[in-house]
């Protein structure tokens, strides 16, 4: 009887564990539609890239002897979002990417004009 009880209690765990990974793809999904939803507005996609920005995701890891960057898990945070972002809509992203070239290239040429004109 004993025997019987482990493997119910077993049987009952991996239920459980079934279970709990489903609510959680189901909430996972759930949380990229919204994301997806943020992104198709262009304030939404400025938002989300200066957030991103601010985490240095596509800056490495500047130690090769195996010292942690003082901020690596900000760094780790940005490259989740950026992953889910890809997840949620690749051709916005694809398209934040170049809004945001851009914003740079205006910030680049606005740079550019005053330092002429101190000049």
């Amino acid at each position: 009887m004993a025997g019987a009880d482990i493997f119910e209690d077993i049987r009952s765990r991996h239920e459980q564990q079934a279970a709990d990974a489903k609510a959680a793809a189901h909430e996972y999904e759930a949380y990229l539609g919204s994301l997806r939803r943020v992104m198709s507005t262009h304030e939404g996609r400025r938002v989300l890239w200066y957030l991103v920005s601010l985490c240095h995701p596509f800056q490495g890891n500047p130690f090769t002897d195996g010292r942690v960057q003082r901020f690596e898990g900000q760094r780790d945070m940005g490259v989740k979002l950026v992953l889910d972002m890809k997840l949620a809509d690749l051709k916005t992203f694809h398209a934040m990417e170049v809004e945001q070239m851009v914003r740079d290239r205006n910030q680049q040429e606005k740079g550019h004009e005053s330092a002429s004109r101190e000049g």
